[in-house]
């Protein structure tokens, strides 16, 4: 995979070698990514996504899990 040079940098300064690491790093700290990158955070944020996009196409990264609807609290006066 193919990435930025500034992205490079600062994931080896990280020690960050695999896109699976560099993902992980971005979706825990965005914050600390952002600051090596001279980024926003929400840049980070907006980038991870992108970056678990490809690698779910590449079949690096399992598929988006389907959410299943809470049932949430039931009253009390519907039970007969």
């Amino acid at each position: 995979m193919r990435v930025a040079q500034a992205v490079w940098d600062a994931a080896s300064a990280l020690s960050l070698s695999t896109s699976q690491d560099l993902l992980a790093y971005a979706q825990t700290f965005p914050t600390a990514l952002a600051s090596k990158l001279q980024w926003q955070p929400s840049d980070v944020v907006r980038a991870a996504a992108m970056l678990a996009d490809v690698m779910r196409a590449h079949g690096e990264l399992p598929p988006t899990p389907t959410t299943r609807p809470g049932f949430g609290a039931m009253n009390p006066r519907d039970q007969k």
